[in-house]
């Protein structure tokens, strides 16, 4: 994607052809910090960089100035899952722990892999924070080469400018195929909620279904939720019609 040189921001040298870049590493399965990212930028190290975690044992330098020079001035912007943005890279509460745990991996080589993640980090500079250890740890590199993270509910908000549009408007209306009280309505349901809290504006949601209280639904940030009814596969002129009809009932 492409965005305009902001307050304070030097124009790009456009080295990676754009003044924006956008890295969607959602979905992402990796486990080795980003390293290959690394390796495919023209970073060099005294381990190979692109045979996963368990290459990265023994680091002791790492070369990252071909990977800055072809990122250049351009602004990266890495985009996770939501739920990842508070995932730490190490430790109990990091990648490895978390996945290792799950997958009842050998504790011997979970901790052999935490610290060849730990060490790249330190080659790196960056210290563990939240977010770090989203998308199997790939946030680390780009963190690295100076990417800021991001949902893709938050891009687009960004993107969109929806805080001016929130406060201008009377009421927030966002959609979700079924809310209730463990989903939240899935990604973009929480990401209105937050910017109507920031606004001061009332969120309401129209959704497919609706199993949560209007009590639970407060907890969460959205004042009501109406469910139009219909079956998972509903059409669009079929769901624009129930839209309209629960539009018809709102009085103000």
């Amino acid at each position: 994607g492409q965005g305009g040189d902001g307050p304070g921001r030097a124009r790009p040298d456009h080295s990676c052809g754009a003044a924006r870049l956008v890295v969607d590493l959602t979905g992402l399965v990796t486990h080795d910090g980003g390293a290959g990212i690394l390796a495919a930028l023209g970073a060099t190290a005294d381990v190979p960089l692109d045979a996963g975690a368990g290459g990265l044992t023994g680091l002791t330098t790492l070369d990252m100035a071909p990977a800055r020079a072809r990122v250049g001035n351009t602004e990266l912007v890495a985009v996770v899952d939501p739920d990842e943005l508070q995932d730490m890279l190490l430790g109990l509460r990091g990648l490895t722990s978390r996945r290792g745990r799950a997958a009842g991996t050998d504790p011997a080589l979970m901790l052999s892999t935490d610290a060849a993640l730990g060490t790249l980090a330190g080659a790196l500079g960056v210290p563990d924070a939240p977010g770090l250890g989203a998308a199997g740890g790939a946030v680390l590199a780009l963190t690295a080469l100076g990417a800021w993270v991001t949902s893709g509910p938050s891009l687009c908000a960004q993107v969109a400018g929806l805080e001016r549009t929130a406060s201008l408007a009377d009421v927030l209306v966002t959609g979700a195929d079924h809310v209730d009280f463990a989903t939240r309505g899935g990604h973009v349901v929480p990401e209105v909620a937050a910017l109507g809290e920031r606004a001061m504006r009332p969120v309401v949601v129209v959704a497919r279904e609706v199993d949560v209280s209007g009590r639970e639904l407060r907890t969460f940030g959205v004042e009501v939720a109406h469910a139009v009814g219909g079956d998972p596969d509903l059409g669009a002129d079929e769901l624009t019609r129930r839209a309209a009809g629960v539009e018809a009932s709102w009085t103000w």
